[in-house]
């Protein structure tokens, strides 16, 4: 008998509804419920970061592709939200499943669909799930209009020009919650000028670009722009004026405005809510979903110009679409050029083996008209071919990724030593002070005149103030050392990865290698100069 486990969680975690911990239990019930069946097959499924709003998951696509092949007689999952909350998605399910004659077991709610009440009862279950999302939704949104009416800054990454500034407290009935507006920075406002200003003129992001990198202006965090950062700025409403150009934009595009068309002044700027979805990849709403209201900052650019701008990007996008041949490069995202700067794929004719052939060029060079950078391009197939071998050879003793893997683990080690190391000082310290403290009580009880009982107070009074203070260190210590954890979290994500990639390598396509690549390298640099290339781990 044919089992399958599905388990996904939304982030990594090593408590609760851990993967592990619901690959656990599925299992525990597999062989608690079928201990006749002695020669059963459990094939595990694991989705970890990804949301049950809908089943593109790439885990779950790939166990129903697998079921088509060699069907499952159970699929075995820990709680039913873990596959679903979507009623629709749910019911689907259900039918294919019963279709092929496979049941399907939670065992938290206890349902089975090999019986009609277990499938009635399941799919009352999804009902309720689906209503419990929907009614956190609309919560969030009514949240989001109470916010935009005071047109305050929510916070995250501030824009390029802007600094987030405290302003006042604002009664939201159930609590008190501090009010941040944004205010201009005189020297980041003018780099955005250029680019609204150098926009208009070229009508070409890669032309902004390259006028930017020759010109030495960089972004908030003192790094080189790219096309998606210009874009990302020429897009953003919070730099757009609050005018009517701008309001009959919005109200175009089904915007949900909160505000009148009699209170926008033409100086504040517009500040937009319900940008993007709260899932792991900040997925973008529509324009139909922004929440639009009038913010207590100052705009950069009209109305009318913004618009005019929006317009131009849009049906520029319409004509530069093409069709993009990146289904070869392995090392696409992950390869730099000693400069910095990503090298991307340049495809040629497919070669006698019936490769596309291509080389890594450095995006600086290209965007620079060489004035930045002259690095040499790379063969593309030979570094890919290259990197993959070494990827595959972690587990090689002194390989070069085994070396960083080892060396990863120590730097973990270390750390965990000295935060271990740092708590107990911290609590060794604490208790003397609390012994002082017993020590100067137990004379006080004893009997002492009133300057003695006085010095003792004002001991007692300083040891407390002492022990307050380190019981606080002690507690940001640890803080700290839970956030360090991450590092653990990122080396169990390589090592398994490095895993999954050498014990899967031949059957995965190139987006899933290009994937577990990603998941595992932070860079890989090649240095043109002295024809070297060099590989960097997550963390290393």
């Amino acid at each position: 008998m044919r089992f399958a486990i599905y388990s996904r969680k939304s982030k990594f975690t090593g408590k609760g509804e851990s993967i592990d911990n619901q690959i656990e239990m599925c299992t525990d019930y597999i062989n608690a419920h079928f201990p006749q069946d002695g020669d059963k097959k459990i094939t595990i499924y694991e989705d970890e970061g990804f949301s049950a709003k809908d089943m593109k998951r790439p885990r779950f696509i790939q166990m129903m592709n697998d079921n088509k092949s060699n069907k499952f007689d159970y699929i075995v999952v820990y709680r039913l939200d873990r596959v679903s909350r979507n009623v629709s998605d749910f019911s689907a399910l259900i039918e294919e499943l019963n279709t092929n004659k496979i049941s399907f077991i939670s065992i938290k709610e206890q349902f089975d669909t090999s019986n009609p009440m277990g499938r009635a009862m399941m799919y009352i279950a999804s009902v309720f799930a689906q209503l419990e999302r929907e009614t956190i939704a609309e919560r969030v949104r009514d949240n989001m209009h109470l916010l935009a009416r005071t047109g305050r800054w929510l916070g995250g990454l501030t824009p390029t020009g802007y600094k987030s500034v405290k302003d006042e407290e604002i009664d939201m009935g159930d609590k008190v919650r501090t009010s941040f507006r944004l205010e201009v920075e005189p020297d980041e406002i003018n780099t955005v000028y250029t680019i609204f200003k150098k926009y208009l003129e070229f009508e070409s992001l890669n032309k902004v670009e390259t006028y930017l990198l020759n010109s030495g202006l960089t972004s908030k965090k003192d790094k080189k722009f790219t096309i998606s950062t210009i874009r990302q700025i020429l897009i953003n409403p919070v730099y757009c004026t609050a005018d009517k150009e701008a309001y009959h934009y919005f109200l175009s595009n089904g915007s949900d405005l909160c505000c009148e068309e009699s209170e926008i002044d033409g100086k504040s700027a517009f500040i937009v809510y319900n940008k993007t979805q709260s899932d792991k990849q900040r997925t973008k709403n529509a324009k139909s979903e922004w929440i639009v209201a009038i913010g207590k900052h100052k705009g950069v650019i009209k109305g009318s110009e913004w618009v005019q701008i929006q317009e131009i990007l849009r049906v520029n996008a319409d004509k530069t679409f093409r069709k993009v041949y990146n289904s070869t490069a392995l090392l696409s995202g992950v390869i730099r050029c000693k400069c910095g700067a990503y090298m991307r794929p340049k495809y040629y004719k497919v070669n006698k083996d019936g490769e596309r052939s291509f080389s890594y060029l450095c995006e600086t060079k290209e965007k620079s008209k060489k004035q930045q950078c002259d690095a040499e391009n790379i063969n593309g197939l030979l570094i890919d071919e290259q990197i993959c071998k070494l990827l595959l050879d972690y587990d090689i003793e002194n390989s070069a990724v085994g070396l960083q893997l080892q060396e990863l683990k120590k730097k973990i080690n270390n750390i965990n030593d000295t935060f271990t190391a740092n708590s107990n000082a911290i609590k060794k310290r604490i208790t003397e002070k609390e012994s002082a403290i017993q020590s100067l009580i137990s004379a006080l009880s004893k009997g002492v005149d009133d300057d003695t009982h006085k010095r003792i107070n004002s001991e007692i009074s300083q040891l407390s103030s002492q022990v307050r203070e380190l019981t606080d260190e002690l507690t940001q210590n640890e803080t700290a050392s839970r956030r360090e954890h991450n590092f653990e979290e990122m080396f169990f994500e390589i090592e398994s990865g490095l895993r999954y990639l050498k014990e899967n390598f031949n059957e995965l396509s190139v987006i899933n290698k290009r994937n577990f690549i990603k998941r595992c390298v932070d860079r890989v640099v090649w240095d043109s100069e002295t024809g070297e290339i060099h590989i960097f781990l997550m963390g290393a």
